[in-house]
């Protein structure tokens, strides 16, 4: 399966689950995730709806912003949105 294919499920089952618009495939401002902070690696799969070992391989690969302070890392879910958007659009 393509990176690209796979982004577009990983997009598609996030606006789904955030009761989002899957057609024109815009985010709006979600008042329960947005600007949420995610503290974990669980967090971020749970998020993506994918396995921790996707989640850290999308993390390794460098294709959503992250913060990691010591041991703990911080992602946002308006700039992982973001990030997971342009690389779509590509």
């Amino acid at each position: 399966m393509s990176y690209n294919r796979i982004i577009y499920l990983y997009l598609y089952h996030l606006y789904t689950k955030l009761g989002l618009n899957t057609q024109n495939a815009m985010v709006t401002s979600n008042s329960q995730t947005a600007g949420k902070r995610l503290n974990s690696l669980k967090e971020l799969a749970d998020f993506l709806g994918c396995s921790m070992s996707t989640a850290m391989r999308i993390k390794k690969s460098g294709r959503i912003p992250y913060v990691q302070i010591g041991r703990t890392l911080i992602f946002e879910t308006d700039k992982i949105t973001a990030a997971l958007e342009r690389k779509c659009k590509k």
